[in-house]
């Protein structure tokens, strides 16, 4: 057993490396035009990517003049965050109601809903409720892996309806997410990436809830203090390419390599004790 856990560990720095690599060595440009979004999208995407925040915002703002609700919902995370603008949590929150009342896109109504339950998580706007915002994260994940469980990513395009209980038009404030019972099983060997390969956007805000969900678990934010829980949210993170999970990450494997070494001296020690013992 203690063989496998260090095999394991040692699986996740590979892992790391591998998804280190291929985050370092990927082009902006590449990773948006793959995904069927407008061009002032792509640009304000590779903008903020490399942290040009007005640039992204002047962009986005162009987008969502022409009507593009994912435009929108992106602008709006510029607002309420403050970055290439100055912060507006209630427009933030006005254009994320805007986008869930279309109900259009999957995609953009994903960055939307993520959007408010940040906005929840911290206090932004609205009051601070970190339990709600994890069970918004968590709902926003069932329904990820439901669609790569069936095969349906590709298909994240499909109106929502009223009759889906998570996407429904309509829906303020994420109250569709926030109304729905706490969620106790989540399977992330159902979540696979390669899934997403062809959805960028889709991908890059997946790797986001993850992330805040293992971070929520990890810390102790609108829950107890999981770290079981918290590594392997975080580890699914790093596959989904996220770079702020890799930190935390890193330390876990850390702390885990240190002590699956230690205990495997310390068994060495104990068998070589009792050999000497019988001599």
């Amino acid at each position: 057993m203690k063989n496998y856990w260090l095999k394991r560990w040692a699986a996740y720095f590979v892992l790391i490396l591998l998804v280190g690599i291929s985050l370092r060595a990927g082009d902006v440009s590449t990773f948006i035009a793959t995904e069927k979004a407008s061009a002032l999208v792509q640009e304000g995407m590779a903008d903020q990517s490399q942290g040009r925040y007005k640039q992204a915002y002047q962009a986005y703002k162009a987008a969502h003049d022409k009507k593009e609700d994912l435009g929108a919902a992106l602008l709006a995370t510029l607002l309420y965050q403050g970055l290439g603008v100055k912060a507006d949590p209630f427009e933030a929150k006005t254009l994320f109601e805007s986008v869930l009342r279309n109900g259009k896109d999957y995609t953009t109504i994903l960055v939307a809903h993520l959007g408010l339950a940040d906005m929840i998580s911290k206090g932004i706007g609205m009051n601070k409720d970190p339990k709600k915002a994890l069970k918004m994260y968590r709902a926003i994940l069932l329904k990820d892996i439901h669609a790569s469980a069936s095969g349906t990513v590709l298909a994240g395009t499909a109106h929502a309806t009223q009759d889906d209980p998570i996407w429904g038009t309509g829906i303020l404030l994420g109250m569709g997410l926030l109304n729905l019972p706490f969620f106790h099983t989540i399977d992330l060997k159902h979540l696979n990436v390669r899934a997403f390969n062809q959805v960028p956007i889709r991908k890059h805000f997946t790797g986001i809830t993850l992330y805040r969900i293992g971070m929520a678990y990890k810390e102790g934010i609108g829950t107890k203090v999981k770290p079981k829980k918290a590594i392997k949210f975080l580890e699914k993170a790093v596959e989904f390419g996220n770079e702020e999970a890799m930190k935390p990450f890193r330390v876990f494997a850390l702390k885990a390599l240190a002590v699956a070494s230690n205990t495997k001296v310390k068994l060495k020690k104990s068998f070589y004790f009792k050999e000497s013992q019988k001599c």
